[in-house]
């Protein structure tokens, strides 16, 4: 996931409230061609089933389901105790990971046996493992309670995951009811979100909440100050689940910072919420929806991603499609030029062809994909080493997606 890094944000912005007119700074430089880190060979490289860019890290599980982090490791989000690291570090604990989810300065996941850890900043106690809130873990720790698990998602400030009786549970930061429990106070162990629903998908935005539940009715909780909710109404904040209006079956949603975008079952994406870059898709007439518009350009799609200030979106025919704010190259198109409407992939430098892929992940300021053959990329800003290929400096970005390299050792 997908937002941006505290202490860069407020370093190069002043407060979190200016990190809008930040996305708008000048785009930072690329190498020349020719002149960044070549790739490893396909028979060294990590095959991965999935990749989560969050803000200044990336994670990932391979097909022997081991999980890698690469990028900032500040505050512990790498999960295996050491530096910032510009390739893929093996997370630590010998541990065998169904999926992972990188948000704002930690990571969560799931193991093969049911359980989740999370890792890094304990902010508000988003970590879920009870502990004292603003400490460190550093390495995967055991959240709290004695559920058995099939998905957690981390966000902004709050995490949210599903039970394997498809049970929602949030815990973390709670101002404005996104835990979805009925309340204000902030939990450092998993709560029970309300109205007993059976889910099939959450994420947490960075005040809002949003999930899918097995009958493929979309629900959102929490803040509403820029329409997010998508419930077609003006109300600032929403204190219980309401349901996203226009009565479509969902098979994927996914809270940005912001907006809100989801699919359907038909494979047609909506997107909701504040138009500040063209984050919604729908050409860019800059204004704010409260209710799910139809993206431009007519295409299928299977996955959506939803973060700040842009938006990605995988197709049914495996292409990955980006829009909104670019100014590091964070739609991967090979430019950092806005886009008001959905905007295919570049081509790597290393092929001919565009890629084919069958994952896509949005972080703060860069995204992700794994393709068809377990291959993945990464663009936009390479701060810390967030793209993954080796090079490390805030002053380099990827405008177009890069080989992630083999770990260093």
């Amino acid at each position: 996931m997908r937002f941006a890094y505290w202490f860069a944000t407020l370093a190069a912005c002043g407060t979190v409230l200016t990190v809008a007119a930040c996305h708008d700074e000048a785009p930072l430089p690329t190498d020349p061609p020719g002149t960044g880190p070549s790739a490893a060979t396909t028979s060294t490289a990590l095959v991965f089933r999935l990749i989560s860019a969050g803000a200044n890290h990336t994670c990932g599980v391979t097909t022997d389901n081991r999980a890698y982090c690469w990028g900032s490791d500040f505050v512990g989000q790498l999960g295996s105790s050491g530096s910032d690291s510009p390739t893929p570090r093996e997370v630590a604990g010998n541990l065998r990971w169904r999926n992972v989810s990188s948000g704002l300065d930690y990571t969560c996941g799931v193991t093969n046996d049911d359980k989740a850890y999370c890792w890094g900043y304990n902010g508000y106690g988003k970590l879920g493992t009870g502990g004292v809130q603003a400490s460190v873990a550093a390495v995967p720790t055991i959240v709290a309670g004695s559920h058995s698990w099939r998905l957690v998602r981390a966000g902004e400030n709050h995490t949210c995951g599903i039970s394997t009786t498809n049970v929602a549970y949030c815990w973390g930061n709670n101002d404005h009811y996104q835990l979805g429990d009925g309340t204000r106070w902030r939990h450092t162990t998993p709560t029970r979100v309300q109205h007993n629903l059976q889910w099939r998908w959450i994420t947490p935005g960075f005040a809002h909440t949003c999930g899918v539940t097995t009958d493929s009715k979309a629900w959102c909780i929490g803040d509403n100050s820029q329409g997010q909710i998508g419930d077609s109404t003006a109300i600032e904040v929403r204190k219980t689940l309401v349901q996203v209006h226009g009565g479509f079956a969902w098979a994927h949603l996914e809270a940005g910072y912001y907006h809100t975008c989801g699919v359907t079952q038909a494979h047609v994406a909506y997107c909701w919420g504040p138009d500040f870059s063209g984050e919604l898709g729908d050409g860019g007439n800059m204004n704010a929806r409260s209710w799910p518009i139809p993206v431009s350009g007519g295409l299928k799609f299977s996955q959506i991603q939803a973060t700040q200030f842009y938006t990605c979106g995988l197709s049914t025919d495996a292409r990955g499609y980006c829009w909104g704010s670019n100014p590091r190259g964070e739609l991967g198109d090979g430019s950092t030029t806005t886009r008001k409407v959905p905007t295919p992939l570049g081509v790597p430098l290393t092929l001919t062809q565009p890629l084919s892929l069958t994952q896509i992940s949005a972080g703060d300021s860069h995204g992700c994909g794994v393709t068809t053959a377990g291959k993945g990329y990464c663009w936009g800003e390479n701060r810390y080493g967030a793209i993954g290929d080796g090079a490390q400096s805030p002053q380099l970005i990827r405008p177009l997606p890069t080989p992630v390299t083999a770990p260093a050792n």
